[in-house]
């Protein structure tokens, strides 16, 4: 794994100080998630997950509050069925 392709919490969370919406990378968002490189992108297919877009020709990123709306949606989800 290269260096940029990793993002530290403390290097987030240093960015959110800011107030600012950081990108972030598909290795911090298989570790948020815990999900796998195929099932985020099987999900971006059937438009359940959110799309990457390239901030570079070879770098694809997401917007953490994407990334952490889909989370709060999919527990919210399950909360639901688990009422029901």
């Amino acid at each position: 794994m290269k260096r940029a392709d990793y993002q530290t919490e403390e290097q987030i969370n240093r960015v959110l100080h800011y107030d600012i919406d950081p990108y972030v990378r598909l290795r911090f968002v298989l570790t948020a998630t815990g999900l796998s490189n195929s099932t985020i992108y099987r999900l971006i297919q059937m438009g359940q997950f959110p799309k990457p877009f390239k901030l570079t020709e070879n770098t694809s990123v997401w917007r953490l509050s994407e990334v952490k709306q889909w989370m709060a949606d999919r527990e919210s989800s399950a909360k639901s069925v688990k009422r029901s």
